[in-house]
């Protein structure tokens, strides 16, 4: 009697916890599902919207594991840069058209400091909806035109002693307090051209005017797709390593082939959890016949295999167009339909740049499925950064046959260097920072 009534006492306490559990279970489960539910809502409704310095990605390396917290990679950091060698790189500031900011940050009346091409600038929009671009320091004294600088109509006034300077040609409007204003007295006003989302700046070492003008994307200036999301980064390497990249057919195939749900850290790309997983990669790069010699085309076709199979949704095909030194326009076909990245890279320093990913498409486009391509770019992104970072450019590099393009490359980019193009050592003898 005793056993069965342990038995029958067991039974009763698990049918009491059962009752207790059940009830608990599903409500974690409902809440669970819940939290998934809104996560994928929330991305299906709002624009991935992504910064990231980095700088300090793969220093840690030179120091071991103790080196991972962040205050002790500035002083490496800024060795590593600073010691590279100047006669081996290009000059460091090429000609051509480079985005300033991105037009969103600009509004009617507002003035913005900007500093970039070792130069700073004021940028200011003018109350007729166009954007202008000032050397940043007032000739007379020497205040920030940009820092608290207003706006009145399409004339930037210094806050130092309310002298206005016109947009379009940086001439003298007025003096306050003088009757009559020298007509000689201006400061520098510089190229602008406003396309795609991008405020762009000309600049040539010898001064001359544009030579060409960043090409319109039909679809992005009628309105047909729109801005989608965004993804910033900030690196340290030379402006030219960047779209080099383009032309360097054999680093997809390794740093690019592991999957991208293994991560950008390279300690851990070659994840064998994830090995059932690859990327592969087809790509071509042709620089553009004359008029066109400025811009280079790059077609490339992705598809990501799983067990060796393709996975039909996961097909990319791209129609690249390199344009100048500092613009990339990647117009991509996939399952979901058709957009474009629009690439910038600015020149903060000689060899610090940063880099701008926006990405437009149609409305009927999946915002989620923008939100992953943006995620899935900067992770690739990202592998490239740790190898930039610490890289050194070496002018006559040892290449195979099957590296030609990069050969290729490398000629035609040194159009957008001149005589008078500054130098790493130029720009370190006349900065502090260097």
């Amino acid at each position: 009697m005793e056993v069965n009534d342990l038995t029958t006492g067991l039974r009763l306490l698990m049918d009491g916890l059962l009752c207790l559990l059940v009830p608990l279970f599903s409500h974690l489960l409902t809440i669970l599902l819940t939290l998934i539910l809104g996560y994928i809502t929330y991305w299906s409704i709002h624009r991935l919207e992504r910064a990231r310095d980095m700088t300090e990605v793969g220093f840690g390396y030179l120091q071991g594991k103790k080196s991972s917290r962040r205050h002790c990679f500035s002083g490496l950091v800024k060795d590593v840069v600073s010691n590279r060698k100047p006669g081996e790189t290009p000059p460091v500031f090429p000609n051509g058209w480079f985005p300033l900011i991105e037009s969103r940050d600009l509004r009617v009346g507002k003035s913005l400091p900007v500093t970039a091409l070792g130069k700073e600038f004021a940028v200011f929009r003018g109350h007729d909806g166009q954007a202008y671009i000032l050397d940043a320091h007032c000739p007379h004294l020497g205040a920030h035109l940009g820092v608290g600088g207003r706006v009145y109509g399409n004339c930037l006034e210094c806050p130092f002693h309310g002298w206005r300077f016109k947009g379009e040609n940086g001439a003298i409007e007025r003096i306050p307090y003088v009757e009559k204003v020298p007509d000689f007295i201006k400061t520098k006003s510089w190229p602008v051209c406003e396309k795609n989302g991008f405020l762009y700046i000309w600049f040539h070492a010898e001064g001359e005017p544009p030579l060409w003008y960043p090409p319109d994307i039909p679809e992005v200036t009628e309105g047909l797709w729109s801005y989608r999301g965004r993804t910033q980064h900030t690196v340290n390497c030379h402006i030219q390593e960047i779209p080099e990249n383009g032309a360097d057919a054999a680093h997809l195939g390794h740093l690019h082939y592991d999957s991208v749900f293994s991560g950008s850290d390279l300690r851990f790309t070659n994840n064998r959890f994830w090995e059932f997983c690859k990327h592969d990669w087809k790509p071509q790069w042709e620089p553009d016949p004359a008029p066109n010699n400025h811009m280079a085309s790059i077609s490339l076709t992705h598809v990501t295999r799983v067990f060796g199979h393709a996975l039909p949704f996961s097909e990319l095909n791209l129609n690249i167009k390199q344009i100048g030194p500092a613009i990339v326009h990647l117009v991509f076909k996939s399952k979901f339909g058709s957009g474009v990245f629009v690439q910038g890279i600015t020149p903060e320093g000689p060899l610090k740049q940063r880099l701008v990913h926006q990405l437009y498409a149609p409305s009927s486009f999946p915002q989620v499925i923008a939100n992953l391509l943006l995620l899935s770019e900067a992770c690739m992104l990202e592998r490239d950064i740790m190898i930039w970072n610490n890289k050194k450019y070496i002018k006559n590099p040892i290449l195979v046959k099957e590296d030609k393009l990069i050969s290729r490359h490398r000629r035609w980019y040194w159009q957008f260097y001149s005589e008078n193009s500054p130098t790493l050592q130029q720009v370190r003898e006349t900065s502090l920072d260097w």
